[in-house]
């Protein structure tokens, strides 16, 4: 994290998580948020494994990357054709999904989003049980 104001995007993306215990409307809110705070362009959460992959996106729909990030990595990047980066931050069997610009600090967001993860996977499960 690089500015002062990495720490107020931290504690808004972490307040977002688990306020819902409806999947679709907790997913809504984390990636909005995330979108909202991080200025990426788009952003969805998939998990490949389900019937129902694309659970939830914002933004402009973007393909997802044809190879996924290990879900023992914190997170990684994938370029884009168009000129974007895609973050890809495993969580449990699903991924979190966000297009930025190449110019944004993209890898700083991957760090914060990546410490989330256990109560990204935490609010998940409690949504699914």
């Amino acid at each position: 994290m690089k500015t002062a104001n990495d720490h107020f995007i931290a504690f808004e993306c972490l307040n977002s998580i688990g306020n819902s215990l409806e999947l679709e409307e907790m997913l809504s809110e984390v990636i909005s948020t995330f979108i909202r705070w991080t200025g990426a362009i788009a952003g969805k959460y998939i998990e490949p494994e389900s019937l129902n992959c694309v659970l939830k996106y914002i933004g402009t729909d973007f393909s997802t990357p044809e190879t996924l990030i290990d879900s023992d990595e914190p997170f990684g990047l994938h370029q884009t054709s168009e000129g974007t980066v895609i973050l890809d931050v495993p969580v449990d069997s699903g991924h979190f999904l966000f297009v930025f610009r190449e110019d944004t600090a993209i890898e700083s967001f991957g760090i914060m989003l990546s410490t989330f993860r256990i109560k990204l996977f935490n609010a998940i499960n409690a949504c699914k049980n």
